[in-house]
């Protein structure tokens, strides 16, 4: 295992030390999950190499401790190590160097040792030979049978050119498709075990995830493949190849996520052609918001006007209707968005819309899968420390209240339990949630 190592001496990738790690085990290698992860080693060897400096972990000699801060805002301590010290100037160093790590990634246009292209964009497959490095969202992983196959989109290219074998897969498993952009395959054979082994595979979902050196071909008879008609580019995870999340913050990240909302995107990667805006230009940007839910819905269920839906004494019911949004609760987006009940870790969306027609109004509901459906392409997070999912929330939001357009909407109602004295009905009331409706701003 190789690791690249920066801090405020060698700020880039470019002028990072690499560091070999050697272990007889996986057990034992360093749990490296994230790139900005903190890592602190014990008797490394320093060595020449190339006329450029080299680190050496031996296993029989060397000691690490993997640190990297929870949701809570606490520090993960991760080591193979029976036992280890960790004082307050250690804590005091780490959290120095997550502040620089944040500012330092985010402004990082550099390329690693032994990288001469920037991660390509899905959609410059067809131009690809060889080996490339990617920077994606894993959307769907499927390990019944070898080889275990990954599902991976980054909001550039067509839909249309999309595999329709991967987007039945994705409606099978219920995982919302993206309005936009191109979806492909990454198949991983025996080198599963080890991302698998590695911890990484439960958050290879949540996260962005960047591949290196993934082997591209077109339309090569790999086994149990199911080959589209017409070229389709085969990536493949291979013994060189190897993978790590990224954080949010990190530059080809906010690439990506600078082409949401940009059907078609056509533009490149490359620094040079790519400039990633501002958090004040993302607000102030100008958006046009589309409000996208089944077609089987739109042209086959009337649309129900929000007096007859407030009036309906019969729950649970779905509706169709046809409102404008006249806010958003809570105004602080910040809260939007919480720590799951019991898991300090792990983020859930929950939030409300009042929407009207005409004198009524209406209050929906926004939580969970439901919610994440609606905000597709931002999964939920610590929005406090998440600066670029703040900030395209922030965007779509501002986006949905200027509109003065009304939207069609997929609702369901249900009934609750009131303490008496709370309700028309004694102990009961009616909610309003939102379901198969999603918000397209381009």
């Amino acid at each position: 295992m190789t690791v690249s190592v920066t801090d405020e001496s060698c700020p880039t990738r470019a002028a990072a030390i690499q560091v070999n790690i050697f272990y007889p085990t996986i057990e034992k290698i360093p749990k490296i999950k994230f790139v900005g992860d903190i890592i602190r080693f014990h008797k490394v060897k320093i060595q020449q190499y190339q006329d450029r400096i080299q680190g050496l972990s031996l296993s029989r000699a060397t000691r690490h401790l993997v640190l990297r801060e929870k949701a809570n805002g606490s520090l993960e301590q991760v080591t193979n190590s029976d036992t280890w010290t960790f004082e307050s100037s250690d804590e005091l160093r780490t959290r120095k160097l997550l502040k620089w790590a944040r500012k330092s990634l985010a402004e990082d246009d550099t390329l690693p040792q032994g990288c001469s292209l920037a991660p390509k964009l899905l959609s410059e497959l067809k131009f690809a030979e060889g080996f490339i490095d990617l920077v994606v969202r894993v959307l769907n992983v499927d390990d019944c049978d070898e080889p275990v196959r990954l599902t991976v989109w980054d909001g550039s290219g067509s839909a249309e050119e999309s595999d329709q074998v991967l987007v039945r897969a994705l409606q099978d498993k219920g995982v919302a498709v993206p309005p936009y952009g191109l979806l492909k395959e990454v198949i991983m054979s025996s080198c599963w075990l080890v991302v698998r082994e590695m911890y990484f595979v439960d958050g290879m979902l949540k996260n962005w995830c960047r591949f290196r050196n993934l082997a591209v071909g077109v339309d090569e008879p790999i086994p149990g493949a199911v080959i589209a008609p017409g070229r389709r580019e085969i990536l493949r995870f291979r013994e060189v190849s190897s993978f790590v999340l990224m954080p949010d913050f990190a530059l080809d990240v906010r690439r990506r996520c600078s082409l949401m909302g940009t059907p078609n995107s056509s533009i490149t990667a490359n620094n040079d052609q790519l400039r990633t805006c501002s958090p004040t230009e993302n607000r102030v940007s100008p958006e046009q918001v589309v409000m996208v839910i089944p077609d089987r819905i739109r042209k086959n269920i009337p649309v129900t006007p929000l007096r007859e839906i407030l009036s309906s004494p019969q729950t649970p019911r779905k509706f169709h209707c046809w409102a404008r949004v006249r806010s958003i609760w809570p105004n602080d987006i910040e809260k939007i968005c919480k720590p799951k009940s019991g898991n300090s870790d792990e983020f859930i969306y929950s939030f409300a819309l009042t929407v009207e027609e005409g004198s009524e109004s209406l209050s929906i509901i926004v939580y969970g899968k439901d919610a994440e459906h609606f905000l597709h392409g931002i999964p939920p997070c610590d929005l406090s420390s998440s600066t670029s999912s703040k900030t395209l929330l922030e965007k779509r939001f501002a986006a949905l209240l200027k509109a003065s357009n009304a939207f069609h909407w997929c609702i369901k109602s249900y009934s609750v339990s009131l303490p008496s004295g709370r309700s028309v009905c004694p102990g009961t009331a009616v909610r309003y949630r939102l379901f198969d409706t999603l918000l397209q701003c381009s």
